[in-house]
């Protein structure tokens, strides 16, 4: 038996091998084997399992004739869809779409590129050589790399402004830099590394506060996703919301991006990511809640920063490791400003 971690790459490759050798002598499976699509497969090294995520379940005969492992790991089939990032996300799901703290916009709420169609939501403060930044999405506030610097940064974001906004629109700050987000063939382009995550130079520092809206302070400590964390965060669409770590994922996920101000759809593949599942019924996240700082519960009770949520549909999402996004900008979280 190979060690998990080794055979991600083979893992994507031979899925559908596998589905189609067991199907051969059933019919009836491969009739549901082809009624449904893999949209992710995540590595839970902890719990030595597989996780196949499909546009739709299996009912429990069908799962009797599937494999249950594969090069003597387990596998388990669940429900779980990555829609499309970009567009226009949906109204916010019974939370507002940005929260203040003592006058000041939080983390946790509304933010977007000026003039852009969508919104998602200011995920942190962080210090880069001392200056304050805000740090989302690179798909949020940097036109997935086709953004300009100086580009100025609304909150809340261009479709939450209403007559019912708690706060005057203003700009929050200008856009600075991305990291990484390269495009192509994972065979052919090193996308390893690819990370949605850009940062916009605040210039509203006594409008803003390290607050994640009402809930709770921006943790001070960084520590990367693993399997079974619990974790939090709090978005723009569905404001606090809880969930658990299920795995890393395995081999190259591809992303679709669609950039409206410019009329552009590519693919993204990341090999740095994390799947998350909400409470049952319940989505850890929606469109509009990227760029969200996901915070897990370490052994001993306390939080620490462990990713920006990037892609998702309600099923399952998807987080890029904060670690690296902070190695990227040379920045460190700031957890107290405005608190």
């Amino acid at each position: 038996m190979s060690d998990l971690a080794d055979v991600d790459e083979q893992l994507v490759e031979e899925f559908d091998e596998v589905f189609e050798a067991v199907a051969e002598d059933s019919p009836a499976l491969a009739k549901a084997v082809n009624a449904r699509k893999v949209h992710c497969v995540a590595a839970n090294q902890t719990a030595d399992t597989i996780l196949v995520y499909l546009s739709r379940g299996f009912t429990a005969k069908q799962l009797e004739k599937l494999p249950d492992h594969f090069d003597g790991h387990g596998i388990e089939y669940r429900h779980g869809v990555i829609g499309q990032v970009g567009g226009i996300p949906p109204s916010g799901i019974g939370s507002p779409s940005h929260y203040l703290h003592n006058g000041r916009i939080t983390c946790g709420s509304s933010t977007g590129l000026g003039g852009s169609m969508g919104t998602g939501t200011l995920g942190a403060l962080v210090r880069i050589n001392g200056d304050l930044y805000g740090l989302s999405n690179n798909h949020v506030i940097g036109r997935c790399s086709y953004g300009d610097a100086g580009h100025p940064v609304l909150s809340p974001g261009n479709l939450d402004i209403n007559a019912n906004v708690h706060v005057q629109p203003f700009t929050v700050g200008v856009y600075h830099n991305c990291a990484q987000l390269t495009t192509g063939n994972p065979a052919l382009v090193n996308v390893h590394g690819n990370l949605d995550a850009a940062v916009m130079r605040i210039v509203a520092e006594n409008a803003v506060s390290a607050m994640q809206g009402n809930a709770y302070q921006t943790p001070a400590t960084v520590a990367s996703p693993a399997d079974f964390m619990q974790v939090q965060k709090v978005g723009r669409t569905t404001g606090l919301t809880i969930g658990t770590v299920t795995g890393k994922i395995a081999g190259f996920q591809p992303v679709s991006y669609e950039v409206n101000e410019l009329g552009m759809q590519f693919t993204v593949y990341f090999s740095e990511a994390w799947v998350v599942e909400g409470t049952p019924g319940l989505p850890f996240s929606l469109g509009g809640d990227s760029g969200s700082l996901v915070v897990g519960t370490m052994p001993d009770g306390t939080r620490s920063a462990v990713g920006l949520v990037f892609a998702g549909d309600g099923t399952i999402s998807l987080i890029v490791p904060l670690p690296p996004i902070l190695t990227a900008f040379n920045a460190v979280l700031d957890s107290t400003h405005g608190v």
